[in-house]
């Protein structure tokens, strides 16, 4: 059975792989958008679901997802930087 946590864990992966194979600063802010930007992006969503978990829970999972987010987050800034000084993606 997968658990909240577990899945935070999963996004997060998947969101930094993502950030690291954007190729292009456009492509950049698309994922950020996807993944961190707005009501309708992945980590909202995830935030959705803690008002349907026990109390007990929501304390734990609302960290892993605000450490996931910040974690992401990080990553999408240096990847930008490294972008518009020209390093390219791993392709």
């Amino acid at each position: 059975m997968t658990t909240v946590a577990d899945e935070v864990a999963g996004v997060e992966t998947t969101a930094l792989a993502r950030v690291a194979a954007a190729g292009s600063l456009t492509e950049l802010r698309a994922v950020e958008t996807e993944l961190v930007g707005g009501k309708r992006s992945t980590m909202a969503a995830l935030n959705a679901r803690l008002g349907r978990l026990p109390i007990e829970e929501r304390k734990e999972v609302g960290r892993a997802i605000n450490a996931a987010r910040s974690r992401v987050e990080a990553a999408i800034a240096e990847r930008g930087e490294k972008l518009a000084a020209g390093v390219p993606g791993p392709r």
